[in-house]
């Protein structure tokens, strides 16, 4: 789709980056505690049909900071099951996804948080229960945009209803902030959310531990997602079509990431989008780090942000950019 702006108009399934969507829902319904574990064998049977976890093997026992660190499915799954689709569209809107936001760009997308209703109208079929699975997780009928995605990651990090906004002032009076009013969520449970984003980028068993911050004053706090284009049917996994980079890119997984830094006193929200980029992990959450860095230094971060294994690679890259950018004339100078 050439000639779009696809931060505000491109929809995508959010896949994992969802999940903090489902797991705060759950906490607020009062249906999960933060230490209560569920078991996570690599599938869950419902309804005849098998909702693998991307880790075939399974996690085993999980609670929600290792599920959302880890990124096991099996947990979501079970949690939508007993949660239902309009509790978790609830706090899908709640949280900004399936809202049209008001800023001044044309053909700003709305998004989707599907409900039965939506369902009946648009396709004329009733929900199933497998809809609800594939919801938990960002898929199935889920939609959002990196605007959508990007508040998402504000308002968790802030438990307010942020807005977005382009515009500062206008002749010299200044906009509304954006922050907006408290969602009135228990802080306990956003601390929990937010604690376990932070597993996610600074545990050694985090999705995204390979792309951290070291640098202390500034550690983010994040999620993968991963989300699928196209299905894979179970005649082709038993005919071994499991693997992504086998497919043509247009049918590729979609790489996301989103993050707040930093960690202790938010001040900017991340999200990305590789099209057909694979892993968050590998396409997304590098780049969305390095985004992150340049944003809170207001440029050239030092290379003691970086891990240690990353150093290079970035030296090499400042060093290119620097050579790259128009030299800016001396204004001082005749």
């Amino acid at each position: 789709r050439p000639l779009s702006s696809k931060s505000v108009q491109g929809l995508y399934p959010p896949g994992s980056t969802f999940k903090m969507v489902t797991a705060l829902a759950a906490l607020e319904e009062g249906i999960i505690g933060p230490e209560e574990t569920v078991h996570c064998p690599g599938h869950l049977e419902v309804s005849n049909r098998k909702f693998h976890c991307w880790k075939r093997s399974g996690h085993g026992n999980v609670n929600l900071e290792t599920s959302l660190r880890e990124s096991c499915d099996v947990y979501y799954y079970d949690l939508a099951l007993k949660l239902g689709i309009e509790k978790l569209s609830a706090m899908a809107e709640k949280l900004g996804i399936g809202v049209r936001f008001d800023v001044p760009m044309s053909a700003v997308a709305r998004g989707r948080a599907p409900t039965r209703a939506w369902k009946k109208e648009a396709f004329g079929k009733d929900w199933v229960i497998g809809d609800t699975v594939n919801a938990s997780i960002g898929q199935g009928y889920v939609a959002a945009s990196p605007l959508h995605l990007a508040v998402m990651t504000a308002r968790l990090a802030s438990g307010r209803a942020v807005q977005p906004r382009l515009i500062r002032s206008i002749g010299g009076v200044d906009q509304p902030s954006g922050q907006g009013t408290s969602l009135d969520f228990n802080e306990s449970n956003l601390r929990m959310i937010r604690r376990a984003m932070y597993s996610v980028s600074n545990h050694s068993r985090g999705t995204a531990y390979n792309s951290r911050i070291i640098e202390d004053a500034f550690r983010m706090a994040g999620k993968t997602g991963t989300s699928q284009v196209r299905n894979i049917s179970e005649e082709e996994r038993r005919r071994g079509v499991t693997r992504n980079d086998d497919l043509p890119w247009n049918r590729r997984d979609h790489a996301l990431f989103v993050n707040f830094a930093p960690f202790d006193a938010p001040k900017i929200a991340v999200s990305l989008v590789v099209e057909h980029g694979g892993g968050g992990s590998a396409a997304a959450a590098p780049i969305a780090r390095d985004i992150t860095l340049q944003a809170l230094y207001n440029g050239d971060p030092p290379l003691t942000a970086y891990p240690e294994k990353d150093r290079s690679r970035i030296r090499a890259l400042q060093e290119r950019l620097k050579r790259e950018r128009p030299s800016t004339p001396d204004r001082g100078r005749a």
